[in-house]
């Protein structure tokens, strides 16, 4: 989707395409042998290694118009290959298995860290104009329209193809519902390559929160149902038995 946004442009889409290609098929190649020629004799740099190769491929991201997004979560899907490929080397006898579980830990706390201020950023740029009236309703008719369209089109076909529940097929749906962070990244590119009027980055940003709360608010209803007729289910069974 992030690459698409540049199709007006092919010599940036072409140049969006090289730089993941070259990102996905490079990057494996790159970390093994810095490791093996360099890092590796330095015991318990892995984490600052794998750290500093993650921002460098977001910083590369970045640069040729992709989010930096983009190139952190490649990084983190090779770097876990490559600690899984370290800790099976005999010739690393430090990096056990528990080890390279500890390092996957340690960068999911990078997470609780780092996240918080990425939406803090966003946040910094949200104006007080942009929760007047007008835009407020027209983000949450928006909201309402696709949500509730994408909810009902994509749970009706998996009633019909696959016989599902109704309550399980909503469920499923609105887990799927576009979040926060996928909103505000499409709407950051957009303002930085597009140039989009403010109004509409305005109605944007609120559509991402609303999307949020209203795809939230339907994953509870549907799992209360749920819960309401299983319960039910329950007690039926139980005075049958009595």
């Amino acid at each position: 989707m992030v690459i698409l946004l540049s199709l007006s442009d092919i010599a940036k889409l072409l140049l969006s395409l090289v730089t993941l290609i070259l990102l996905i098929t490079l990057l494996p190649v790159i970390l093994e042998f810095l490791f093996k020629k360099l890092f590796s004799k330095f015991i318990g740099c892995e984490f600052s290694f794998i750290f500093v190769v993650a921002m460098i491929s977001a910083f590369i991201t970045e640069f040729v118009g992709i989010h930096f997004l983009v190139g952190a979560f490649i990084a983190g899907f090779i770097a876990k290959r490559f600690i899984i490929d370290i800790v099976r080397d005999e010739s690393y006898e430090h990096c056990s298995e528990i080890f390279g579980q500890q390092l996957v830990i340690g960068f999911g706390y990078f997470t609780l860290i780092f996240a918080p201020f990425y939406f803090f950023s966003v946040g910094l740029n949200m104006k007080s104009s942009m929760f007047s009236s007008d835009t407020l309703l027209l983000a949450v008719l928006i909201c309402l329209i696709i949500v509730l369209l994408r909810i009902s089109i994509i749970s009706i076909h998996r009633i019909v193809r696959i016989k599902e529940k109704i309550s399980k097929a909503i469920t499923i749906n609105a887990l799927c519902i576009p979040t926060l962070v996928f909103t505000f990244v499409i709407t950051d590119i957009l303002v930085k390559q597009y140039q989009i009027t403010e109004s509409i980055y305005n109605v944007l940003m609120l559509y991402g929160v609303f999307t949020s709360i209203f795809g939230t608010f339907f994953v509870l209803v549907a799992l209360r149902k749920s819960h309401l007729i299983q319960h039910q289910s329950q007690t039926t069974t139980s005075l049958e038995r009595d």
